[in-house]
């Protein structure tokens, strides 16, 4: 009696495409277009122009839940999309950008080849058996 055994294919090649696709990344609500919002499941041509009219009408999304305001978006429909959707904080001062200094810090490389000389005058850290010595030079 000879068996014969019987591929699987469908359930593999499923089984494959979930683990080779891998988590997507979520979509900002405040920066998507329209082809975005589009690969969002349950979101079509008419329900994505609703959530941009939104957005363009009431300014940026202050949470997820705001998607709920949005005619056609309902409990079901949401919890969908509330794990493909974020909204990105908002920076209203940007950070200074950092301050320059002209000398590297102790410690560090000052610049190309094994070589390099630091700055004229640089005294470094202080710290150490000839920091007495050192003078800076004008």
């Amino acid at each position: 009696m000879r068996r014969t055994m019987m591929f699987p294919g469908p359930i593999v090649l499923l089984v494959m495409s979930l683990c080779w696709a891998g988590p997507q990344p979520k979509i900002d609500l405040n920066e998507a277009s329209l082809s975005q919002l589009l690969s969002l499941p349950g979101i079509g041509p008419a329900l994505a122009e609703r959530i941009l009219e939104y957005r363009e009408k009431n300014g940026r999304f202050g949470k997820i839940e705001d998607l709920l305001n949005v005619r056609g978006i309902g409990e079901k429909k949401f919890e969908k999309l509330e794990e493909r959707v974020r909204v990105a904080p908002t920076r209203k001062n940007p950070p200074a950008p950092p301050a320059k200094n002209d000398a590297p810090p102790p410690g560090r490389d000052f610049g190309e080849g094994k070589h390099a000389r630091p700055p004229r005058g640089w005294l470094g850290s202080g710290e150490g058996a000839a920091a007495g010595r050192l003078k800076a030079t004008p």
